[in-house]
């Protein structure tokens, strides 16, 4: 199955889940793991719709950053999971829009 497939799939899971619990399917956000895959997976998920994605290291969340600025993706809300040091808070700022 494709990322598009796996995406349109949940999406539907989502949407169902809304309606049978009375909520609307806007009020719901997906959030992508990226920690496994690369920025071309970034790319086809982003291309099928998928606007929010999650890292759980700040490494790979600024190689990711780095790397998915080639797809010129400007509006992805990346998010932090996870831990988080206190030392690496300093490269985050401005770069994430939310830490879980």
């Amino acid at each position: 199955m494709t990322i598009c497939e796996n995406l349109a799939e949940i999406n539907q899971q989502i949407e169902y889940a809304a309606v049978k619990s009375g909520r609307k399917r806007e009020d719901i956000t997906l959030v992508a793991v990226s920690k496994t895959v690369g920025a071309a997976e970034v790319n086809e998920a982003y291309n099928a719709g998928q606007r929010v994605f999650a890292e759980n290291r700040v490494q790979c969340l600024l190689q990711k950053l780095d790397t998915t600025a080639q797809y010129d993706l400007k509006d992805i809300d990346w998010h932090l999971i996870g831990t988080l040091q206190t030392n690496k808070v300093k490269y985050l700022i401005g770069k994430i829009d939310l830490y879980h």
